[in-house]
């Protein structure tokens, strides 16, 4: 009876693990792990697919090395790949998800529940102000942002949703980050298409043309930007004239050594931009629109400030304030 046991125990078929099947899972459950960490943590306009297909054949051949025997089973990597993508895409699912695009020829919008002629909107003011201010500044031989390189808006439902999902304070109309090209708003804020946009779209082509590097004065990047929005640049010069002559006037010496950024003077503040949209006009409609895109090349390809000035036939600062001075005199 003994023997009979023994016999019928030892003829069942054993059930083991390879060697090494333990490290596999483990390294298994720590490449799924990393991956959603990466998912969490990605930007919205990278999808989930790109990052997994980009990491499952890196983590397959680390595997190979380890327990090449178990992982060059067709079975094993099927199974592998499986369990990854479930892990990823079901276990895991975000909010983030919702995020919908559209897109036109320069830009990308990304949106949720926002009405689709919002978003249609956005994208036909956006293609028009790209044009008029690469045509401004005399950047149209210059077309950056084809393809991968579209600029990028986002647009929240609502002002709850865009403080909450950006961490702006709660006065924040909209945040743009200049580097990646990237504008984050929401539809009701006022003034949107008729300030907001150009003016933060001046910012990213200017910056993208001479470079984030590139020292220039604020007065000077915030008049190229503002020069932008229409309604500012034709109230700028009057501005300043009444300044003159109430002497309040500004000279760019002085005007170059103030950060408007951080002062609470709304009238101080009024004619710092004045100013700046004024000389910028100046340079443009009345030097040439030529003339600016030689300085901003020159800017561009290492030029201090003060140096490319000689574009303008000024040996500095004060000699461009001199010319400018006297292009409002005769107003």
């Amino acid at each position: 009876m003994w023997h009979a046991e023994e016999e019928q125990r030892s003829s069942r078929p054993k059930i083991s693990l390879p060697f090494g099947a333990g490290r596999f899972w483990a390294a298994t459950a720590s490449f799924v792990l990393g991956v959603v960490h990466r998912l969490r943590r990605r930007p919205h306009f990278l999808s989930r697919s790109k990052i997994v297909t980009a990491n499952v054949l890196i983590i397959y051949r680390r595997l190979s090395r380890i327990t090449p025997k178990i992982i060059n089973s067709k079975i094993n990597y099927r199974l592998f790949v499986i369990i990854v993508f479930l892990s990823c895409f079901y276990s895991y699912v975000s909010a983030d998800e919702k995020w919908r695009e559209r897109r036109s020829e320069h830009f990308i919008v990304y949106f949720k529940d926002v009405p689709e002629d919002f978003i249609n909107e956005v994208k036909d003011e956006a293609e028009k102000y790209y044009r008029s201010i690469t045509q401004n500044l005399g950047f149209t031989r210059y077309d950056f942002w084809l393809w991968d390189k579209r600029a990028k808006f986002y647009i929240y439902n609502d002002s709850a949703d865009y403080v909450k999902e950006t961490n702006q304070p709660a006065w924040s109309a909209g945040v743009v980050h200049y580097q990646e090209k990237i504008i984050k708003t929401y539809p009701q804020m006022a003034g949107f298409f008729d300030s907001v946009m150009p003016h933060e779209l001046g910012h990213i082509i200017f910056r993208e043309f001479i470079g984030e590097k590139t020292k220039v004065p604020l007065w000077f990047e915030e008049g190229v930007a503002s020069y932008q929005e229409r309604s500012r640049r034709l109230g700028a010069d009057s501005i300043v004239i009444k300044a003159q002559a109430e002497k309040r006037f500004i000279p760019l010496e002085q005007l170059s050594e103030m950060d408007i950024r951080n002062n609470q003077d709304k009238t101080s503040a009024e004619l710092f931009y004045a100013e700046a949209i004024s000389v910028v006009s100046f340079i443009i409609l009345e030097l040439g629109e030529e003339h600016f895109t030689w300085f901003c090349r020159a800017l561009r390809d290492g030029k201090s400030f003060e140096e490319a000035l000689w574009h303008f036939n000024c040996r500095d600062l004060s000699a461009l304030n001199k010319k400018w001075v006297e292009y409002l005199k005769n107003k």
